[in-house]
């Protein structure tokens, strides 16, 4: 079974596959501090669409690949998880 991921997670993930800090990121992304990236990898805060598209480019991934979880499963069908659910 595929697990899902939040969105901190996969920021988190992704980050550190590109080998970078979040010093690093948030110099590139154009953020005041480092503490703005651990915000987003803590899942306190949301990066802006501007700030979204900047981390897209930096991580060289879609951006919805930062907002949702696309995944084969089983049978080979790309599943979508979003980032928020209405319950």
């Amino acid at each position: 079974m595929t697990q899902a991921y939040p969105i901190q997670n996969r920021l988190r993930k992704y980050r550190k596959h590109a080998g970078i800090t979040q010093q690093e990121v948030a110099r590139r992304v154009g953020v005041s501090s480092p503490s703005q990236v651990s915000r987003w990898e803590r899942g306190e805060r949301l990066p802006n669409l501007t700030q979204a598209l900047r981390l897209s480019a930096l991580y060289n991934r879609m951006v919805n690949d930062l907002f949702f979880d696309l995944f084969d499963d089983e049978r080979g069908r790309v599943a979508y998880s979003p980032l928020i659910t209405l319950d």
